[in-house]
């Protein structure tokens, strides 16, 4: 349980010397969506008019949190649906958003979805602190986290980070 929860404070950010890493918008994108294998991979969508974005934050952390919303986005989709990752910015924020045609979630399960140990997955699927940490990484570098869902109609989780904080 201590290496568990030593790995999950690292990819939050919380460990001491956590390296920052330049890295384009593209090439992380590319790297996040191979680690999927086939034929997930091709359910995966990229949209994105800022590939050639340079960043710089912790490139392990931010990898993890992308992928751990790709998956569970996955996860709430039948298997032939897409999943979109979308990726774009304004002049304060970057953003990185997951879009699902799952079954969506009420508002009260929305409500409680970022709290830590919440999950909706079976036992064993899940320890329900993906999106607490999502938020708790985001929230590190100036942004947050926001879901978006209604049932019937899936749900779009979308991260976000301040331009003063990544660069």
């Amino acid at each position: 349980m201590r290496e568990i929860i030593s790995h999950l404070s690292a990819d939050a950010g919380d460990q001491l010397a956590v390296a920052l890493r330049s890295f384009t918008i593209s090439d992380f994108c590319t790297e996040v969506i191979r680690w999927f294998t086939l034929p997930i991979l091709y359910r995966i969508l990229l949209r994105s008019d800022i590939k050639g974005f340079s960043i710089r934050m912790p490139y392990r952390t931010l990898k993890r949190i992308v992928r751990g919303l790709i998956k569970n986005a996955l996860d709430a989709s039948e298997e032939t649906d897409n999943v979109t990752l979308t990726c774009r910015k304004d002049d304060e924020f970057l953003y990185f958003e997951v879009h699902d045609k799952g079954q969506g979630m009420d508002n009260e399960t929305l409500a409680k979805a970022i709290e830590p140990f919440f999950t909706t997955k079976d036992p064993g699927r899940g320890l329900g602190l993906g999106l607490f940490l999502t938020k708790s990484a985001a929230e590190r570098f100036g942004g947050t986290l926001h879901l978006e869902s209604s049932p019937g109609k899936g749900t779009t989780a979308t991260i976000s980070f301040a331009h003063d904080q990544i660069s």
